[in-house]
């Protein structure tokens, strides 16, 4: 129910009129007169002075009454003699509807003072500019003064009338003004933070609630109390005239508006929700109307239909909403319950029901207020349990996208252990989802091929689950390393592995430190009853493509090219020679210094599946240094042979032998030598020594 509309219900229902001051002690003679006819005139009316209580139908009356809705004239009449009251005063009729208001002024009888204003009439006829209807009077001593007061109005009719000095009128106003503005200021704070809160939430029941309120608080109320009349469209009179029964009738419909979002009752009942609809539409058609048919009719219609039916309404909502437990009905009940009593209370002080104080004075202003706050308290909650509910939400979705996420890494972490990210990065990659079919990038890497010796029959003294033990804790030793130096293991192949380096310098490095490792593997008794494990080691340096090959619903990331086949083949080259390591030229050409004491030359030969000859050498374990022949040795060996000194080389052969037994590759120049017998010896690159070459691998 819109506040105002309260008035309208109570002043219905009324049907006798007030004109009186009785808070004085003052005796006055209040008459009142129906004029039914609208005959008579002011002349008619100064007669029989003195003499009032017997003035034909006048009727007297010593309490505060309304004429409820009228639609005619009244005249009252306000008799006293100056000896009670004289000086300046100011006349105060504090009801601003009505629509035309005469005052005639008789000083023993002869008039003294004729005004003519009202609320359609110009404001400038208005004696003092003021929202209420006042009149300025200078009572002369040992007077008899008859007042009279002429009332024409098509809506209801109240007289409250006051007769006060000058000073008392402006403290009133003062007061009044004070009042209506703080009153308006509450409210207008309030619509502001709601009206800014939609643009946070973006909820529609925000805006229909700050319509609601603006509606009725600063359309409606203020209407009644005639500011707009004074402040906002002086002498507009065709809206003067609708401004109530418009404001009432669209505060009403918003006001049910913001109470089917804010009850939520089309989601809980459909009947009641239609019954909203057909008021709200009810309070339109009314607002529609009140422009073509102003006054009584409409007004009587809007408070009888609307104002009841909105407020059943919106009682029974809420009850609903509370026996589903809803906040929000209870909070809507509290509101609309204090402001309806609150209403109730100022009406019954405004008829004289009630005395007069500053509760009753000031009710509908307090149940206006309440009830605007805490439907903005309720709204206030609603967004808090919202936001709590978000907040939750969203940490339980936040939650399960960190599980979610956790997995993903986790997946992606096991992926990445079958696509070593050092692939990726060879890619030009920033990770394994971007690695599509076709990827390709060719680039100088230095290639590691290792493979454990004799593994075949190493294997056959085994039973599967030993042997899978121990190629976990062989390539569990190897993994590392290769990683400590900045390779990547691009595939593991049976007992052997595939590694890629960015420099020589790094692979070397890492087949060294693999050979003290597979030392200490050997020493740890993970193999017991075997050999200890031997290993051979390929490396080559050259150009390679990794890339992505297989097909969309099965790719594999890997490195390919000419320069992983030399490192293969030599890697097998290693058991003929009985050398751990060999080199290819290629990477020897591009050893640092500090490796260099670490090389020497093994052989120029010829590749399986080769048509130029490649040179090898081997990288010594520097732990093992002592144990193999010296480079200037060897390399007077390589020149005998060169020479074709048959026996002088022999002879040498065989002192190396005794001298460095550990030699494996002393032992393969004897071999050489005693089935060639000089004549196919192949190395005559570096060495220069003549011979034909031989196919290995």
């Amino acid at each position: 129910m819109v506040k105002a509309l309260a008035t309208l219900i109570l002043l219905m229902f009324t049907n006798q009129s007030v004109l009186a001051d009785v808070s004085r002690e003052t005796k006055y003679i209040c008459l009142e007169f129906v004029d039914s006819n609208a005959k008579c005139d002011v002349t008619h009316l100064a007669s029989n002075t003195g003499q009032a209580e017997n003035a034909g139908e006048w009727k007297v009356f010593h309490e505060n009454y309304s004429l409820g809705y009228f639609s005619g004239t009244v005249w009252l009449a306000l008799e006293f003699d100056s000896s009670i009251e004289s000086g300046e005063k100011v006349l105060t009729v504090n009801y601003p509807l009505i629509d035309y208001l005469d005052l005639t002024i008789f000083e023993d009888g002869v008039e003294i003072l004729a005004s003519q204003t009202g609320a359609l009439r110009p404001l400038s006829s208005r004696p003092i500019q003021s929202t209420v209807f006042a009149f300025p009077v200078n009572l002369k001593p040992d007077k008899h003064y008859r007042m009279v007061l002429k009332a024409q109005s098509q809506t209801a009719m109240s007289f409250p009338i006051d007769l006060n000095s000058k000073r008392e009128f402006l403290v009133a106003e003062k007061a009044r003004d004070f009042k209506f503005g703080a009153y308006s200021g509450i409210i207008l704070f309030i619509v502001i933070v709601n009206f800014l809160l939609y643009f946070v939430f973006f909820e529609k029941s925000l805006i229909v609630y700050c319509l609601a309120v603006f509606s009725y608080h600063g359309f409606a109320v203020l209407s009644l109390f005639g500011y707009p009349t004074v402040y906002l469209w002086p002498d507009n009179f065709w809206l003067i005239e609708r401004q109530v029964a418009l404001s009432e009738c669209l505060a009403v419909a918003l006001s049910l508006m913001f109470a089917l979002k804010y009850l939520r009752l089309k989601r809980h009942s459909e009947f009641l929700h239609k019954v909203f609809l057909t008021c709200i539409g009810t309070s339109i058609f009314l607002a529609v109307l009140a422009i073509w048919i102003p006054g009584q009719i409409t007004l009587m219609l809007a408070a009888g239909i609307s104002v009841l039916a909105a407020s059943l309404s919106i009682w029974t909502g809420s009850v609903l909403a509370i026996k589903r437990k809803s906040r929000m009905g209870l909070f809507y009940l509290v509101g609309w319950t204090v402001l309806c009593l609150t209403t109730m209370l100022f009406l019954a002080q405004y008829l004289g029901l009630v005395a007069e104080n500053i509760v009753t004075v000031n009710a509908i202003f307090v149940g206006g207020v309440f009830e605007a706050s805490i439907l903005a308290y309720g709204l206030g909650d609603r967004f808090r349990r919202i936001i709590t509910e978000k907040i939750a939400s969203q940490q339980n979705a936040l939650t399960r996208l960190r599980a979610a996420r956790a997995r993903q890494e986790e997946i992606l972490n096991q992926t990445k252990k079958f696509v070593p990210s050092g692939l990726v990065e060879l890619l030009g990659k920033s990770d394994i989802t971007s690695i599509n079919l076709g990827s390709v990038e060719s680039l100088e890497r230095t290639v590691l091929f290792l493979d454990i010796r004799n593994f075949t029959s190493v294997a056959e003294l085994m039973k599967p689950t030993e042997l899978y033990q121990f190629l976990l804790h062989y390539l569990a030793k190897i993994s590392p390393i290769v990683d400590k130096y900045h390779g990547f293991i691009d595939k593991f192949i049976g007992d052997g592995i595939l590694a890629i380096f960015e420099t020589p310098e790094d692979c070397m490095s890492c087949a060294l430190d693999i050979l003290k490792g597979l030392e200490e593997l050997n020493r740890s008794g993970l193999i017991n009853g075997l050999a200890k494990v031997q290993v051979g080691f390929g490396i080559h340096t050259g150009v390679v493509a990794a890339g992505v090959i297989g097909n969309p619903m099965r790719l594999e990331a890997t490195v390919v090219g000419d320069t992983v086949n030399v490192a293969a083949r030599l890697e097998s080259t290693t058991k003929e020679y009985g050398c751990e390591i060999l080199i290819s030229k290629e990477t020897y050409l591009r050893a640092p210094e500090s490796l260099l004491d670490l090389i020497r030359f093994v052989d120029v030969i010829q590749l399986k599946g080769k048509s130029k000859t490649t040179e090898i050498y081997q990288l010594i374990d520097p732990d093992h240094v002592k144990d193999v022949v010296p480079n200037i040795t060897l390399n007077k060996l390589i020149s005998l042979i060169k020479d074709e000194k048959v026996s002088a080389a022999k002879q040498l052969c065989q002192e190396l032998e005794i001298a460095y037994p550990k030699d494996r590759l002393i032992q393969n120049y004897r071999t050489k030598i005693h089935l060639l017998n000089f004549k196919s010896t192949t190395p005559d690159a570096l060495s220069g020594v003549p011979g034909k070459k031989r196919m290995t691998g």
